[in-house]
């Protein structure tokens, strides 16, 4: 069983575009006994972007078998392209790139501040949507690129990467619809 708890924390303001609501993230949660060590460098990197967080270690118990050995969870409102979108404004070398490079970039600091333990997975919950996505480790760098190509706002289960499918499933494995705007 998974229990997950989140806390708003951080507001930014809006991004360039008028009318896209402001986003925010909760503090990140992590496993049962997550090292110290471990949860600064997670808040380091959510300060950067902007963000002032407090990453809690004890509030996701693990399936070793389902997760792996670590997993970070974040809940992001105000959409997962707007938050992207505000935390690489904070970061100079970001600033221009499009979401799913700056997506990549957040995932792999994130798996690199958890150390040299190579089995986890990082969350993210779009908690406007309601729809957790899965990143694995090893998900290749296309993925990320088509995660923005796809209408997962109704994606029942969170989604995930699916290497057989080559493509985003939801947990049933059912194919994602493609965006319409």
């Amino acid at each position: 069983m998974v229990l997950i708890a989140l806390v708003v924390v951080s507001r930014v303001g809006s991004p360039a575009m008028s009318g896209d609501p402001d986003p925010w993230l909760g503090n990140p949660t992590t496993e049962v006994g997550a090292p110290e060590d471990e949860l600064d460098a997670l808040n380091v990197i959510f300060r950067e972007g902007g963000f002032e967080t407090r990453a809690a270690g004890g509030i996701v118990e693990l399936s070793a078998q389902e997760y792996g050995a670590w997993i970070v969870v974040l809940g992001v409102g105000g959409g997962v392209a707007n938050f992207l979108r505000a935390y690489s404004s904070k970061l100079g070398e970001l600033a221009a790139e499009d979401t799913r490079h700056v997506l990549r970039h957040l995932v792999k600091r994130i798996v690199a501040a958890r150390g040299s333990r190579d089995t986890g997975q990082v969350e993210i919950e779009d908690l406007d949507s309601r729809t957790t996505i899965h990143f694995r480790l090893d998900l290749p760098d296309h993925a990320y690129r088509r995660l923005f190509e796809l209408d997962w706002a109704n994606a029942r289960g969170g989604i995930g990467w699916n290497e057989t499918a080559g493509d985003w499933t939801d947990m049933e494995g059912t194919a994602l619809p493609e965006r319409t705007n």
